[in-house]
């Protein structure tokens, strides 16, 4: 394995687990079933390809919110 590519990996795993980590949060202060955080993980996520705001972002949001 070449150097880019392990450094390329290790920052995909970063934000994979930053990525869940914040949804963690949501998790902790939203009292929904699991086919409801679905739901509102993917708004989310549909969230932040129209607007200029990160889902990690979205997610603090969504946590404050409960």
């Amino acid at each position: 394995m070449t150097l880019p590519v392990a450094i390329l990996g290790g920052v995909a795993a970063k934000a994979a687990i930053d990525f869940e980590s914040a949804f963690t949060g949501v998790r902790k202060t939203v009292t929904a079933t699991e086919k409801e955080f679905d739901i509102l993980k993917k708004g989310l996520m549909d969230l932040a390809l129209v607007i200029p705001v990160s889902t990690t972002e979205l997610f603090g949001v969504a946590e404050a919110a409960g």
